[in-house]
């Protein structure tokens, strides 16, 4: 049930600014479901726990589709591989006010998404930008 998951495929590190009005990207690692309604969560890890700070459940995405040999390269100097995957796309307002995300802007280290759907869940780090800091 645990896949690759890639917020901002091509970015390191994987910033969100919380004031736009923009799409967030993640590539899903190719699983037996579609991504059409998942649960999101927002999670600081403290000394190796993921502690959940914010649930969005029920979640549909802006859009999706299913890409063959998709390249991830997590980050500079990291292997790049090729991988079958659903390219999910957010919009950045539902997931800054379903995840309460500008109360994280300051003051949070290690802060990580976790998306979850009927056959698959993979997380990864995340940055917290605003306009107004």
């Amino acid at each position: 049930m645990g896949c690759y998951l890639d917020i901002k495929p091509g970015s390191c590190p994987n910033s969100i600014n919380v004031d736009s009005n923009g799409i967030v990207t993640i590539a899903i690692q190719d699983s037996s479901c579609s991504p059409d309604n998942v649960d999101i969560y927002l999670e600081q890890k403290v000394n190796g726990t993921y502690y959940i700070l914010e649930k969005y459940e029920g979640v549909e995405p802006e859009r999706y589709e299913y890409v063959s040999d998709f390249v991830l390269s997590p980050c500079p100097g990291t292997t790049t591989y090729t991988e079958d995957v659903y390219v999910v796309k957010f919009r950045t307002q539902d997931l800054s006010s379903g995840l309460n995300l500008d109360k994280y802007v300051d003051g949070y280290d290690n802060l990580y998404i976790e998306v979850k759907g009927d056959c698959f869940n993979g997380r990864d780090s995340v940055r917290l930008l605003s306009n107004n800091n």
